[in-house]
């Protein structure tokens, strides 16, 4: 099973230059109040099970996707071209952060970009989602 909580930490650590990094919780309270900002926000996808197999117990892989929502500001540049930049660069630490990661040593998978797009861009604010997907393993024995 996918464990958010690690991505989040793990963004945290390795992404200095985002002033704020949460879960799905904490994407409500940013859009019903200030935003600060850059921000990343890791949300589940979806889970998709693969073919089982019994080595001795069963053992079923998963492909579980989540997204990571990165929001700027856009208030600089009437153009949005410095949003862009930021934008860019921000990518660029997000996918040296998890793009290849293992974050369980147990199954030794990486996490996989999978595809990104805009999601809102507007006067004042760009908001980016990059969708990763991790192949996880499901067991009903310990």
């Amino acid at each position: 099973m996918l464990d958010l909580s690690a991505i989040i930490a793990r963004i945290k650590a390795e992404c200095p230059t985002l002033r704020r990094v949460g879960g799905s919780a904490d994407l409500d309270a940013a859009l019903e109040s200030a935003l600060i900002t850059p921000a990343a926000f890791v949300i589940p996808g979806s889970a998709k099970g693969g073919d089982d197999t019994l080595i001795g117990r069963f053992v079923q892989p998963m492909h579980t996707s989540f997204t990571v929502i990165l929001a700027l500001q856009n208030s600089k540049d009437v153009s949005g071209q410095g949003a862009v930049d930021a934008l860019h660069a921000l990518r660029k630490s997000l996918f040296a952060a998890i793009n290849g990661w293992v974050p369980d040593d147990a199954t030794g998978e990486p996490v996989i970009f999978d595809r990104g797009a805009l999601l809102k861009f507007e006067i004042g604010q760009l908001w980016w989602g990059d969708d990763f997907t991790i192949k996880t393993y499901w067991s009903n024995s310990p």
